[in-house]
């Protein structure tokens, strides 16, 4: 086998150029499986060999077990044996497991007040007569770096599936369908926070009509009136008097004296 040394790459950066012990230049293309090939020196055999005998990079079975994949549906795809998936799926794994139980912890607002995640689906599924350990979790990394979380238990033939969104920076935790909405909103269909309280709610409308009459001054002038009728003139109030009121004189009286008309 002749050894060959490295002289630099093609002008366009496609190729190595290389020249073997008689200076004789020779060129490689540079694929998918040498970048993979060379960002792994220095790693296991058993990853340099499954970069070069595929079209895909164990970063790149990391990525998509990381983002929901698993380990049999990746070597089907692949066309490998599970086990060289197997090598490079501890990682993510991991940190889906990590995330999954950071999301179960989050505290969240629904019908039994603010509870962890994990206490909120937990009462779900004592009430359907089911122990907590039949829950299975799940969770797996979205494109826009949030993550998806998956709550599921056995409910007749079928699996009660909840779906969440968690983000992991703000820990917060919301729900991503119906099923999980269900969950937050209890039996009654309603959480804690929007129960109606003990002492009724006015609407809007009998507020403003309060604040209307607690504006009118009281008295007969709240009376409603029909439209054109005119505005009632408030009563006077006569004072009684004793005796007879001394009478006023007239023009006439005073200028032609208290008998001039008779």
């Amino acid at each position: 086998m002749a050894e060959l040394r490295f002289l630099g790459l093609s002008q366009d950066g496609s190729q190595l150029l290389l020249a073997d012990s008689r200076g004789r230049k020779h060129s490689v293309f540079v694929d998918s499986r040498l970048m993979a090939a060379m960002r792994l020196d220095g790693q296991p055999t058993g990853q340099r060999e499954i970069a070069l005998n595929t079209t895909f990079s164990p970063r790149q079975i990391q990525a998509r077990l990381r983002t929901g994949a698993t380990v049999g549906d990746l070597a089907e795809e692949y066309g490998v044996p599970v086990e060289k998936i197997e090598r490079f799926a501890g990682p993510p794994l991991a940190d889906r497991a990590y995330t999954c139980d950071q999301a179960r912890r989050t505290v969240i607002s629904s019908h039994l007040g603010e509870r962890p995640l994990d206490v909120v689906v937990a009462s779900a599924v004592e009430a359907s007569g089911l122990e907590p350990e039949e829950i299975r979790w799940d969770a797996w990394l979205r494109e826009d770096g949030l993550w998806q979380v998956l709550s599921s238990y056995p409910s007749g033939n079928l699996d009660q599936v909840a779906t969440w969104i968690f983000d992991p920076r703000e820990s917060l935790v919301r729900a991503d369908d119906d099923t999980a909405r269900a969950l937050l909103d209890g039996p009654n269909g309603g959480r804690e926070a929007e129960k109606v309280p003990s002492t009724p709610r006015r609407t809007k409308a009998e507020k403003t009509e309060d604040d209307q009459a607690s504006e009118e001054p009281p008295g007969p002038s709240h009376a409603t009136r029909q439209q054109g009728e005119p505005d009632a003139q408030p009563e006077t109030t006569r004072p009684t008097k004793r005796g007879r009121r001394a009478s006023v004189p007239t023009w006439d009286e005073i200028l032609f004296g208290s008998n001039a008309q008779e």
